[in-house]
């Protein structure tokens, strides 16, 4: 069967670097990537960049999708309530938190956006109280709001990067945490494989590859209980390939960190 022919590949190419004594350096090749670039990703949308965002992406089926559901899922959360959106972009969902009388709270890196989101909402984005910052580095104070937004960001960052953003929004949430996730559904690649054995032992996954695509499922759920948070609720927004998944992961601070 083919997929008995790829895992028995796999497990030769193991044996062969470990014979030619290369396994750690392949290892490292395949999971450890370059220093987290803040500069890189604050780049990524300036200018140009941030002026075509929101027209490269309504053309996504994606895109649609991931309004409806976000919509859905404020209809769980009561009117009244505090928000941030982190990174907030052009302020997509900005519309939808107003309508519900929410105090909405912005943060972003990137200076052209914040002009691209106040063109595009308008008088509502002086309803928003927007603030430049980095997503690891909040500037807020802890247990500030009932829900937090994280969208199309945590996959752009490496896993090392990651936990620093999880444990500040932990932080600043009280309760509710949506976050955005491209995971990897198949373990039986090298890479993959290495990604699902080390987090056990708490080593390697500190150092991987921006997480998008390359992070499986379960070490993803695994970083967001040792964030401080619940898992609740998976909500898929579509499959990119037999291998790769889009979803919105729906997660509640624990009581335990409210409570201490």
């Amino acid at each position: 069967m083919p997929g008995n022919q790829s895992k028995f590949r796999m497990i030769g190419k193991v044996l062969k670097y470990f014979r030619e004594g290369t396994l750690c350096r392949k290892m490292a090749g395949k999971v450890i990537g370059p220093p987290e670039n803040d500069k890189r990703l604050a780049n990524a949308y300036w200018g140009e960049a941030a002026e075509r965002y929101v027209e490269k992406r309504i053309r996504q089926k994606t895109w649609h999708i991931e309004q409806s559901l976000i919509h859905q899922l404020l209809n769980e959360v009561p009117n009244r309530s505090t928000v941030l959106d982190v990174p907030f972009g052009t302020g997509r969902f900005a519309g939808m938190y107003l309508k519900k009388g929410m105090t909405v709270f912005g943060l972003d890196i990137s200076r052209d956006m914040f002009q691209v989101s106040k063109s595009d909402l308008g008088p509502d984005y002086r309803r928003c109280r927007c603030a430049i910052g980095r997503a690891d580095q909040l500037p807020y104070q802890d247990d500030s709001f009932d829900l937090i937004v994280c969208c199309r960001f945590l996959g752009l960052i490496s896993y090392r990067m990651a936990a620093r953003v999880l444990a500040e929004l932990q932080r600043v949430a009280k309760s509710r945490v949506i976050l955005y996730m491209v995971v990897h559904n198949n373990v039986w690649s090298l890479s993959r494989l290495i990604d699902s054995i080390f987090p056990v032992f708490g080593i390697l996954p500190r150092y991987c590859r921006l997480m998008g695509g390359n992070i499986v499922e379960k070490n993803f759920l695994r970083l967001i209980e040792r964030s401080g948070f619940c898992f609740q609720a998976k909500m898929k927004i579509s499959k990119i390939s037999r291998r790769i998944s889009v979803a919105f992961y729906v997660v509640n601070k624990n009581q335990s960190s409210i409570s201490g």
